[in-house]
């Protein structure tokens, strides 16, 4: 054997910038083996074995799986190789759309979450709203374990298409309950967006003047924010529509325990006497 054209298997490692484990399961899994193993357990890899290494170390850093490396050298080909750059091209393109996408969701988040930190809960705001789009789901019993595993199917019903909402989870309550005194009766519940979701079936969040109570503190005793929007409907001459969307601003991903969510109570005014 030529030592001058043999490097052991530190050596290897040191000059492609591997570890000598990553050599010992590339060698395991047949993907690339050294050109010599002797019986004493010396394991000597060629100078040429550097361009065949370099082509897999190219192929990985576009992440392809190591299985997949390991096919196409086993019958690469210049034809192969410009069908495999056109497949990997496309992957990317996906990739850049994904990457657009979640880009766009962390502003939207962020800008959400900023405009959240800075509201006076004790002010009942009217605002005009554009349109907005919901995917809603219903859960029959208003029960804990019951609404989680419904919400569970929502947000796996949303992944599957591949939307994904930056605004938290929102439910809808009643008109008919909330003037009877009834603010925990949950049943509707609903991810919301305001673009048309593609591919799923979805409500639409009518576009008008709405006006905005806001509650910190836990759920179960966000009653008294309606009361103030109730009464403060009522000393406007304003009537409200027969649905209230119930949205948390700050929920768990931002805050700790549910006595420090923010929670917003959205009603369109359909007629001011």
């Amino acid at each position: 054997m030529n030592n001058n054209m043999y490097f052991t298997t530190g050596e290897f490692a040191r000059i492609t910038g591997v570890t000598k484990h990553t050599l010992f399961h590339y060698d395991d899994i047949g993907l690339f083996s050294p050109e010599i193993k002797q019986d004493n357990g010396y394991r000597y890899y060629s100078v040429g074995q550097l361009e065949v290494f370099d082509v897999i170390w190219t192929l990985k850093e576009l992440d392809m799986p190591l299985a997949a490396i390991k096919e196409y050298l086993a019958a690469r080909s210049p034809q192969a190789f410009a069908d495999l750059l056109e497949h990997e091209e496309k992957s990317i393109e996906q990739k850049i759309r994904q990457l657009k996408e979640t880009r766009r969701w962390l502003r939207t988040k962020s800008a959400l979450t900023r405009e959240a930190i800075q509201k006076d809960v004790d002010v009942i705001e009217k605002a005009e709203v554009p349109e907005q789009y919901y995917i809603e789901a219903f859960c029959e019993l208003n029960d804990g374990k019951e609404f989680a595993v419904r919400i569970s199917e929502l947000v796996n019903y949303c992944d599957d298409l591949g939307i994904k909402s930056p605004y938290s989870l929102g439910y809808i309550q009643k008109r008919e309950n909330i003037s009877q005194g009834i603010y925990n009766d949950y049943h509707t519940f609903y991810m919301l967006f305001d673009t048309p979701p593609k591919k799923a079936v979805y409500q639409i969040k009518p576009a008008g003047t709405y006006l905005f109570a806001y509650f910190r503190g836990h759920w179960e005793d966000i009653g008294s924010a309606y009361v103030r929007l109730m009464d403060f409907a009522e000393e406007n001459n304003l009537e409200l529509d027969d649905y209230y969307y119930e949205d948390n601003l700050l929920d768990e991903l931002t805050t700790v325990g549910c006595d420090n969510y923010l929670m917003r109570i959205a009603a369109r005014i359909i007629r001011q006497a």
